[in-house]
């Protein structure tokens, strides 16, 4: 059993329905798995966690290539003035790292 397998599995027997669902959305990315992630968006709409809710929902609607989900996780996140700082971070991650500068 994985460490994050250890973790849902302690955090479904005992409610922790948060922790439950992000160990869902983590599995689920790193095993590009459509159900996971399903599972942690229907808890996290349950539980009332729109801002990870709507990150579920993009990383979803990637993973399955549904434009529509995309689009609307997009949309969330930018009402909820998340989509400006993902997509800096996103644009980080995609410039290579600058060594010393030498003269």
């Amino acid at each position: 059993m994985t460490p994050i397998e250890e973790v849902l599995e302690a955090a479904t027997a005992s409610g922790m329905r948060v922790v439950e669902a992000q160990a869902r959305r983590l599995r689920g990315v790193n095993r590009a798995d459509a159900s996971d992630l399903r599972e942690s968006l229907r808890l996290f709409e349950e539980i009332g966690a729109d801002r990870y809710a709507a990150r579920v929902r993009g990383e979803l609607g990637r993973l399955t290539d549904d434009v529509g989900l995309t689009h609307r996780a997009d949309q969330e996140l930018d009402e909820l003035g998340e989509l400006e700082c993902l997509n800096r971070m996103a644009a980080g991650r995609a410039e290579p790292e600058k060594g010393p500068v030498t003269p």
